[in-house]
């Protein structure tokens, strides 16, 4: 066996044994504000007790709780694991260990990879399923369907007809993909048979709202979620016209159809000369492909760009911005989804700038939260997860700083509970700090 092979093995697995694991013991998170967005409630001076990945009851705590093992929550705030449900984390084979690291230690127990390759895809579920290895509950589209001249073609499957949009989804369906995703230039003459052929195999058609179609076209072929909020990518109505933004966005609740905005990715562009923004996008801290791909293409917009560029960006942004408040207003099902992977967009730490967005858009803290918990859930049918109840996995996170006072305390961790099993922050920092992926391929440059 490789030396890199057993050194990457011997790490995970240290850091699996030293954490707090509720496999073999009982786990008792004692004393803390229990917030469980899907239910509305906060409870006060809560036992939360977990065995065997689940929760097994939360109790006001009393004198006498105790469990194999024991975290002092007192002072401190429980929520749910977060979601970030727009990712690209299987693009490259090199680059999904340390975004799933990264998602962890961020707080974020689950993904939903919107396009990637599919061989990468393959070793991801590979890594995830072997003992010792940590990261998020992944769930993925593999890859793209889009038109005769794909926008990304190293990720997608090129269609022109009916008939290959068909072929196309069972050939998602046969490399495993949970759900088709659809693409700007996806052609109207497929659109019927793709969705169709999804249905009848039990698979959800979320993605772009192609440029093709209508509205009410999505609404009637059975849509499940639209991503973005951009105008460019087949905008769902003119902000102008508030009252026509209002009714479909209505028309698209009353179809039970989920909108993520993905603000963070979508600001990025007007914002690269701020050093705020490269600050946050943490490029020295990613995986080198993605440093490698991100500096060089930092360095040909600074270069490059003129103010022109940046403001039409920025009213772009603007114009996104103000279709969200809409949909905020509305009550439109919005969940929370980063584009993470893409340019200048980390994993993890930008799902917090997305809640951060939203709030900063009109959405309460407690909403914030449960589109990034149980909605999130509700939409994937996981009606096991993204809640703090009896019975529910056992994804939770520790803040030190209560996020109904201000939002941006999600990224105050003290502690994340990953399917039973307790990460403090020296864990945190450790698996952060592992060993990258061992590619099965060569990376694509």
């Amino acid at each position: 066996m490789p030396l890199l092979l057993v050194l990457a093995s011997f790490f995970l697995l240290t850091i699996a044994a030293c954490a707090v694991s509720a496999s073999d013991q009982s786990l008792l998170v004692k004393g803390a504000t229990v917030i469980d967005p899907s239910a509305n409630t906060v409870l006060n001076n809560h036992c939360i007790r977990i065995s065997n990945e689940r929760i097994d009851s939360i109790a006001p705590c009393t004198p006498d709780d105790t469990a194999g093992q024991v975290i002092d929550a007192s002072g401190r705030w429980v929520i749910p694991g977060l979601w970030d449900m727009h990712v690209h984390a299987l693009w490259h084979a090199s680059v999904y260990c340390p975004f799933f690291a990264d998602f962890v230690a961020y707080g974020v127990v689950g993904i939903r990879d919107m396009g990637g390759d599919a061989g990468v895809l393959t070793a991801a579920r590979s890594f995830l399923d072997k003992d010792g290895n940590i990261g998020p509950t992944l769930v993925a589209a593999g890859k793209v369907l889009d038109g005769p001249t794909p926008v990304h073609p190293e990720i997608s499957i090129a269609v022109s007809t009916a008939e290959e949009g068909k072929n196309a989804v069972a050939a998602l369906d046969a490399m495993g993909a949970d759900f088709v995703k659809v693409y700007t230039t996806l052609p109207r003459a497929s659109v019927a048979a793709v969705f169709a052929e999804a249905h009848k195999r039990g698979l959800k058609v979320a993605g772009h709202l192609p440029m093709a179609i209508t509205v009410t076209d999505a609404v009637n072929a059975g849509m499940a979620g639209i991503e973005h909020m951009a105008v460019e990518i087949g905008g769902l109505c003119d902000v102008d016209n508030e009252l026509a933004c209002q009714q479909t966005l209505q028309q698209l609740k009353q179809a039970g159809i989920y909108l993520t905005p993905t603000l963070v990715v979508r600001q990025r562009p007007g914002t690269v000369r701020d050093p705020a923004t490269y600050e946050r996008s943490r490029i020295n801290a990613m995986p080198e492909v993605l440093a490698r791909e991100w500096t060089a293409g930092l360095d040909s917009v600074l270069q490059d760009k003129t103010d022109h560029y940046f403001a039409d960006k920025a009213e772009q942004y603007r114009r996104e911005q103000r279709l969200t408040e809409i949909a905020i207003a509305s009550d439109a099902l919005l969940l929370t989804g980063t584009d993470s992977g893409d340019f200048l967009v980390p994993p993890g730490s930008s799902l917090h700038e997305e809640l951060e967005l939203l709030v900063h858009a009109g959405m309460d803290e407690m909403d914030a939260l449960h589109a990034a918990t149980g909605r999130a859930t509700e939409y994937l049918g996981m009606h096991d997860r993204g809640r703090i109840r009896a019975g529910a996995i056992a994804d939770l996170v520790i803040l030190n700083s209560n996020p109904l006072a201000d939002i941006r305390n999600t990224r105050d961790i003290d502690t994340v509970i990953l399917h039973g099993t307790a990460y403090d922050k020296s864990r945190l920092a450790a698996l952060q700090s592992g060993p990258a992926c061992l590619p099965d391929n060569n990376d694509r440059d």
